[in-house]
């Protein structure tokens, strides 16, 4: 086999690089600091970092890459292999996404802890629901927001339905329900000291509430060891102003469940009337089985106990 060896080739007229016009084929290994034009057959054995040029590219092979894929003229938006079995996408420098090598998905998270972890703010169109599927692969909950700006929940298999809506102003329906008075719009737990005015006090007092919606129901109790300017006939300081219901009507009621000194002779359990809009209730009871209950008979007196439950509405 001939062979051609030289130290420099240059053209004729000794000004630059020699041309091929016919094309060159060389079958053993060529050497070069860079190559410019088209290139076919295997370009392999190639060392350094190589500018490859070539256009659009077509691989029937695997491409090895080291760690980066650039983005022509846009560097810092890059493919990384930054570890075995890890993925990345990175934009503006910084990194966007990244598939760990147990299947997690991390967006704008280094170190995903979820099968989807995102540290931002999640969007999903409107009447797009979140679904949750039973092991047949069935639907079988969701969760969406629709163009009216609620949050609606649906359950079922068999047929989806909505279970609860959360309305834009607050509140809850539940089953289909969808008109806002008809919302839960509330719910509290608390304590309050009932008294009895004026400049009484007391030994024992206590008291728990319920509020949902409209309704509270309350428990207390009380014993005045000095009745001073205090009112007999009522217990006061309800935690809510009761609705003002109109004539002669009560906004609700209770009764007394344990007594052990009134001050009159009762014949009866006491029973409770809530006043309109206000924060007291009445204590009505019976000096005879003869008669109808009245509020006009003194119930407290130093040192009676006695413990209760009042049930009424409230705005």
């Amino acid at each position: 086999m001939s062979k051609l060896q030289v130290d420099d080739i240059v053209n004729k007229e000794d000004t630059g690089s020699v041309g091929f016009s016919r094309g060159a084929v060389v079958t053993g290994v060529a050497t070069a600091t860079s190559f410019s034009g088209p290139l076919t057959g295997d370009a392999t054995g190639l060392s350094g970092t190589p500018n490859i040029n070539c256009g659009t590219g077509s691989f029937t092979l695997d491409v090895d890459i080291a760690d980066k894929i650039f983005h022509t003229g846009d560097t810092n938006t890059v493919i990384r292999f930054p570890a075995a079995d890890t993925f990345t996408v990175e934009t503006a420098g910084s990194e966007r996404l990244r598939i760990t090598s147990d299947g997690k998905f991390g967006f704008k998270t280094t170190s995903p802890d979820y099968t989807v972890d995102i540290n931002g703010e999640l969007g999903i169109k409107e009447g797009q629901p979140v679904t949750w599927h039973d092991g047949s692969g069935n639907p079988a909950a969701q969760i969406y927001g629709d163009s009216s700006s609620n949050l609606i929940f649906r359950t079922g298999v068999a047929a989806m339905g909505e279970r609860m809506r959360l309305l834009p102003a607050g509140g809850l329906t539940f089953n289909g329900d969808t008109a806002a008075a008809n919302a839960l719009d509330d719910y509290e737990e608390g304590t309050w000291l009932p008294n009895i005015g004026g400049t009484a006090t007391y030994d024992i007092q206590w008291g728990y509430y319920i509020k949902i919606g409209k309704s509270v129901q309350c428990w207390g109790g009380l014993r005045p060891n000095s009745m001073g300017t205090g009112n007999a006939k009522q217990i006061q300081n309800l935690p809510f102003t009761a609705i003002n219901s109109p004539g002669t009507t009560y906004t609700g009621g209770g009764s007394i469940v344990y007594h052990d000194n009134s001050a009159t002779s009762i014949v009866n359990t006491p029973a409770l009337a809530v006043q309109p809009n206000s924060t007291y209730a009445t204590i009505n009871t019976k000096t005879a089985a003869s008669i109808r209950l009245q509020d006009t008979n003194n119930f407290w007196q130093n040192n009676h106990r006695a413990n209760f439950f009042i049930t009424y509405q409230t705005n």
